[in-house]
């Protein structure tokens, strides 16, 4: 039971009203955190601070870094460790280690990723009009599991180990997205190889390029392509549905009319996406835009092209009229191409380690259910890998 390890000290917040109470210059060292800023595994900074009035009046005091702290009102079980002494506000606990603790530290933040299922389990959430709470008397209440504390650094370890190559794989990511903007740059304006450049309306470009309106590099072909509600998608079917959402595919349709003019170009008319497709597809009712380029253009070059544009926004309107007014480089076909594949590649990286980053992410998943709650057991043999790794907590 969480009371019998741990004291649990909930924040405050001083008063809104007094605007002595915040130092919005930041002079102080004192951070104050919110739900907001547990979206890293260690908070260090925070968007706001508090002043030492506001502290004094307020009676707050910090928690000492290394402090295990997770939300238990609106958003529950959003779980992070204070990297610094921190303030925070009343929707955070911070678990205070009693003398006889028998909790390993990285441990229990691992299990506390499973808060909000185990206090649903226990039946220890109150509906409220926000959303679901707890209080800190039913947090005391809380029935965590808890290994041999030889098992629980072992659990603590192998977590870690997938957090930190997961940590890695997104600086990669990151990485490769910042080469591809920069390359997008480069490419459409300067070229492969090029030695002469002439003023163009967008800029300089390639003495041997021409500049025309996207309207002119493409073929609207929307109302040839069966359409489909977003209500009506389906987990599987004959035919995917490709959308003006994040996600590259929607959903799924049994729709006949597909689109086999391929490749194509999809446009989100609202949300300004674009995205590449060159397998038959039907397309989300709302606000999709299908674009076939014209022969003398690669269809990827365009796809590129469109996507270096700086479309201005106005709003959850359509784009499409802004869209084909923008004017876009055009090299020889056979130069097209060849940007086109540099740039694919690069995308072909970024696929493969964010393909690799939700395979780590269902691994975790599937150790946070399998290895907290004692169904799969982690043999000793893996302790000496640990200690090589994280050679400073083992």
């Amino acid at each position: 039971q969480v009371g019998t390890e741990f004291d649990i000290f909930i924040g405050r917040t001083p008063s809104r009203n007094e605007p002595r109470f915040w130092d919005k210059e930041g002079k102080t060292e004192n951070f104050w955190a919110t739900i907001e800023d547990l979206r890293e595994p260690v908070v260090t900074f925070t968007k706001e601070r508090v002043s030492d009035e506001g502290i004094k009046a307020s009676h707050m005091k910090p928690v000492p870094a290394g402090t295990v702290l997770v939300s238990f009102k609106l958003t529950i079980g959003r779980v992070a460790i204070a990297g610094r002494p921190l303030y925070f506000n009343e929707a955070i606990a911070a678990f205070l280690p009693k003398p006889h603790c028998r909790f390993d530290r990285i441990f229990l933040f691992y299990v506390l990723h499973r808060f909000h299922h185990l206090a649903v389990q226990q039946n220890l959430i109150d509906p409220a009009v926000k959303g679901d709470t707890l209080n800190k008397q039913k947090i005391k209440r809380l029935l965590l599991p808890l290994p041999s504390l030889e098992e629980q650094k072992r659990i603590a370890g192998v977590l870690r180990l997938v957090d930190e190559i997961a940590e890695k794989t997104k600086r990669i990511i990151s990485f490769y997205e910042k080469v591809k903007k920069y390359a997008l740059n480069q490419l459409l304006t300067k070229g492969i190889g090029h030695s002469k450049f002439k003023q163009t309306e967008i800029g300089e470009l390639p003495e041997e390029w021409e500049v025309v309106r996207v309207s002119e590099a493409h073929e609207d072909i929307s109302a040839s392509v069966g359409k489909v509600k977003k209500g009506q998608y389906k987990s599987s079917g004959k035919f995917p549905v490709i959308d003006q959402g994040a996600e590259f595919i929607g959903g799924f349709t049994d729709e006949e009319r597909a689109c086999f003019q391929l490749p194509v170009i999809v446009f989100g008319d609202h949300t300004r996406i674009f995205k590449f497709v060159d397998f038959p597809f039907v397309r989300g009712a709302d606000g999709v835009k299908v674009l076939k380029p014209k022969p003398e253009f690669d269809a990827r070059f365009l796809y590129y092209a469109l996507q270096n544009l700086q479309l201005p926004t106005i709003g959850y309107q359509r784009h499409y009229s802004v869209l084909c007014d923008q004017k876009i480089p055009v090299p020889p076909l056979e130069e097209q191409k060849k940007i086109a594949e540099l740039l694919s590649a690069l995308d072909r990286a970024i696929d493969n380690e964010r393909r690799y980053l939700q395979g780590l992410e269902k691994l975790k998943k599937w150790m946070l259910d399998n290895l907290l709650t004692g169904k799969v057991r982690l043999p000793q043999e893996i302790d000496k890998l640990l200690k090589e790794v994280f050679y400073d907590a083992f």
